[in-house]
């Protein structure tokens, strides 16, 4: 998981040519995987990080991360519960920073995907909880 700028970065060809250009070693990887899943998302919430410890710095990373994929009818409903349910941990002993996310994109592969639109099927919603 990490942050960019604008997801426009996806679709350059900087960027794509890694995938068109792969070695044979990864090509052979990827086709042996159970499971790629690869989502793009945008930010909706985010509580801002404790003094704690951060996974961005080394010198003291994050211990765990808990995501939660949620199902929402629309983005004031899951802002509405990150509000009342997971921002109630800023504080707790040991939470680090809590994040909420709308997936605007994604792609599931890998000998464990079900073939077809159902094997595409994911969460409209991401929550990653730090600890």
């Amino acid at each position: 998981m990490y942050d960019v700028d604008d997801t426009s970065t996806f679709s350059d060809t900087s960027y794509t040519r890694l995938r068109e250009t792969r070695s044979q070693r990864e090509a052979n990887l990827i086709q042996r995987l159970e499971l790629l899943d690869r989502r793009t998302t945008v930010l909706l919430s985010d509580t801002g990080k404790s003094d704690l410890t951060s996974s961005l710095e080394a010198r003291d990373p994050t211990k765990f991360l808990i995501t939660l994929g949620v199902q929402a009818s629309s983005d004031g409903l899951l802002e509405e519960w990150f509000d009342s349910t997971v921002s109630s941990l800023k504080g707790e002993k040991g939470w680090v920073r809590s994040r909420s996310f709308k997936c605007i994109d994604s792609l599931r592969t890998g000998s464990a995907v079900i073939p077809g639109p159902e094997g595409q099927k994911i969460p409209s919603y991401l929550v990653v909880i730090g600890e």
